[in-house]
């Protein structure tokens, strides 16, 4: 992960896949190609940066346009939105689950992650989409996006600035595999520049 040119200090988990071919169900940039440009069915959207260092937040619908207006670095795929315009999108899925989401702050330069364990009832049963939008939105952010949870929540940090084979540790009890991270098509890496 690290590189001569970057350092990566934390990441998780991106777009739900499908389990038996491992391909995303969302847009996939990364570095400014496109690596995949359509949706699988369903209320999704993005989470992208463009190349000016801005975050955003899309729906399906205004991908294409945003795709072509803006230069797009990196893009996931993600759904359903969870904030628009800094108010709470009403949800029809209701149930509590491992959730992992990104909101953005209006000027578009601040990004808050939460990676929220759930399934285990002595530990954290997990967030409603709904209470999910709501932390986002008193953190600061006003548009967000829910990113693929249950078993692929995962979020990890750097441990260490050198280099090391444990200089990465899981921060939260993904529910698959005992704790330990599962497999999954994509995720987001937060890096600095060497």
């Amino acid at each position: 992960m690290d590189s001569e040119d970057h350092m990566v200090w934390a990441g998780f988990n991106a777009d739900f896949y499908n389990m038996s071919t491992g391909i995303p169900r969302g847009p996939v940039h990364r570095n400014g190609l496109v690596v995949k440009a359509n949706f699988d069915s369903g209320d999704r959207g993005i989470f992208a940066l463009t190349n000016k260092k801005k975050a955003l937040v899309a729906t399906r619908n205004e991908y294409p346009e945003i795709a072509k207006k803006l230069k797009l670095q990196e893009v996931v795929g993600g759904g359903p939105s969870l904030l628009s315009e800094g108010n709470v999108l009403v949800q029809t899925d209701q149930t509590v689950e491992p959730r992992t989401c990104v909101g953005i702050s209006a000027d578009s330069t601040q990004v808050y992650v939460l990676a929220v364990d759930g399934r285990n009832f002595s530990y954290s049963t997990g967030m409603q989409l709904e209470e999910l939008a709501t932390v986002l939105k008193a953190l600061g952010a006003t548009t967000g996006i829910n990113l693929d949870g249950g078993g692929s929540t995962t979020f990890f940090v750097r441990n260490t600035p050198h280099f090391s084979d444990n200089r990465f540790t899981v921060r939260n009890w993904p529910t698959d595999n005992g704790g330990k991270e599962r497999a999954v098509a994509n995720g987001v890496v937060i890096i600095s520049k060497n």
